[in-house]
């Protein structure tokens, strides 16, 4: 089986460029991020998609009919955090589409390792009789089709004996 969906290297100078970019973010978003344990997340509102509209119509009421909402209502800090709403969902947005493909490459030349890796393993069983010191390593990667041949075996069997 031939495959090779992906064929890059990274240079010393992307993996910099990376690692930079990545820490400005971390460092840009220390500003503001918000770190929520799973219960303080557990006890807050979730609007989620649902309730998208009626946060856009709020935001609409406070521009158009301001005089609808009391004297301790913070209109500041309200379209402050329409704005950071606005502006991180973009970037979240942005964030999913590089995290889709980076985690698409990864699979991809995850199966490319994985397809070459049988090739290798394969070369390792028909000569491992012949090369010197290779049986240690021939014994560690046939321990990964013994596990499933064993499951197999115990699958057949039960599948036999239900059967019969």
């Amino acid at each position: 089986m031939a495959q090779n969906l992906i064929s890059y290297a990274l240079s010393t100078e992307e993996k910099t460029a990376i690692d930079s970019a990545l820490t400005a973010l971390e460092t840009t978003t220390k500003a503001f991020a918000v770190a929520l344990s799973p219960e303080q997340k557990a006890r807050l509102l979730k609007p989620g998609d649902t309730y998208s509209p009626l946060i856009d119509k709020a935001a609409k009421v406070l521009d158009e009919y301001p005089q609808v909402l009391s004297g301790t209502f913070n209109k500041d800090e309200f379209r402050k955090d329409l704005q950071l709403r606005t502006d991180l969902g973009d970037i979240r947005n942005r964030f999913i589409k590089l995290a889709e493909s980076i985690d698409n490459t990864l699979f991809a030349v995850n199966s490319d390792c994985f397809v070459q890796s049988l090739k290798v393993y394969g070369g390792v069983e028909a000569n491992k009789a012949e090369v010197p010191g290779i049986n240690q390593l021939a014994a560690e990667m046939e321990a990964f089709f013994e596990k499933s041949t064993k499951e197999e075996t115990t699958t057949d069997t039960t599948t036999t004996t239900a059967t019969k």
